[in-house]
């Protein structure tokens, strides 16, 4: 049998899928057999316009919300775009518009912008940084080399969220940077 020419396959898989989605024969096909005739093509730009057809053919099987106007009834063609996202899943698109941001709070969970503590145990670390213990149970470590004035249990303490993310504690008139260890 005489090998079939390169050019020709690229061919023979951008339309197999189109075959399959069309109906006649071909449009028992199950949606996982459309799926995985989709996956065995070799070139990405082949196999995701291969799965573009297979999305945009259950769109078309589905029942469309009237709409009023001039172009009722009738849908203008996806753009490139368009295709492309409704073949990404929802998770993925909420991922990349997210890129590079922190995560956000619940809305119900929203972290408060400072917390007032009072201090039940104070010590000090081999390099001279104060570790305070709070009567909540919370510890939080001095990150700065910086000399405090005595602070003693039982001491007022406000620790807020600084502007870069970091947390500063003020105690006695002095504020100084922390950073949560319990």
């Amino acid at each position: 049998m005489p090998r079939p020419r390169p050019d020709r396959l690229w061919l023979l898989a951008l339309l197999a899928p189109v075959l399959i989605a069309s109906g006649g024969a071909a449009a028992a096909q199950s949606l996982p057999e459309s799926l995985a005739a989709c996956a065995r093509i070799a070139r990405d730009d082949a196999r995701l316009a291969c799965y573009d057809r297979v999305s945009a053919g259950l769109a078309s099987r589905a029942p469309a919300a009237p709409t009023a106007g001039p172009t009722a009834g009738r849908a203008a063609p996806p753009t490139a775009a368009a295709r492309s996202d409704a073949a990404r899943p929802a998770a993925m698109s909420e991922a990349t518009d997210d890129f590079g941001l922190p995560p956000k709070p619940a809305p119900h969970a929203r972290e408060p912008k400072r917390r007032e503590m009072v201090i039940a145990e104070v010590h000090r670390t081999a390099t001279g940084k104060l570790v305070f213990r709070m009567e909540n149970g919370q510890v939080w470590r001095q990150v700065e080399s910086r000399p405090m004035p005595p602070v003693r249990p039982g001491m007022k303490a406000t620790v807020k969220k600084g502007v870069l993310g970091g947390y500063l504690l003020r105690v006695a008139r002095q504020t100084v940077r922390v950073r949560r260890v319990r």
